[in-house]
């Protein structure tokens, strides 16, 4: 019995010690910029990202996005950890859809990643479209 209880006890212990959670969360989103008139000939097929960087503060992960979508985007973020892949899913939670696009600058923080070589890629909500990537080491 005594047995029992002291498997038990070390299996809690493991299992909270192991169990950190990679976190993201928004820090800012600027305003638009460069707006862009949709059109017959200017049509939108989904959000871009440009000038993807990653910056390592302390354990914190700072990414920073240029992120083409609608003008009046709410932009939020998943983040989907498989080994040392990190995905970050870009969602735009505003449901509207207006005539035009434009590019908003925006700030996200990554937390609770373990020390490790990582590829962190930036995808569409459904994660099956590769905005971004960038390699980072976590010490």
């Amino acid at each position: 019995m005594r047995y029992i209880i002291v498997l038990f006890t070390f299996g809690l212990l493991f299992t909270a010690c192991s169990s950190k959670v990679a976190e993201i969360s928004m820090i800012n989103q600027e305003p638009c910029k460069e707006q862009l008139k949709l059109d017959a000939q200017n049509k939108f097929y989904g959000e871009t990202v440009n000038n993807f960087t990653l910056n390592n503060q302390s354990g914190v992960i700072l990414a920073n996005m240029d992120v083409r979508t609608y003008c009046d985007a709410k932009l939020a973020f998943k983040i989907d950890k498989q080994d040392k892949v990190v995905k970050i899913k870009v969602m735009n939670t505003n449901s509207s859809r207006p005539d035009c696009v434009c590019l908003l600058n925006v700030q996200t923080a990554i937390k609770n990643l373990p020390s490790g070589d990582y590829s962190f890629m930036v995808t569409n909500e459904g994660g099956d479209k590769l905005l971004a990537e960038q390699k980072l080491s976590i010490k």
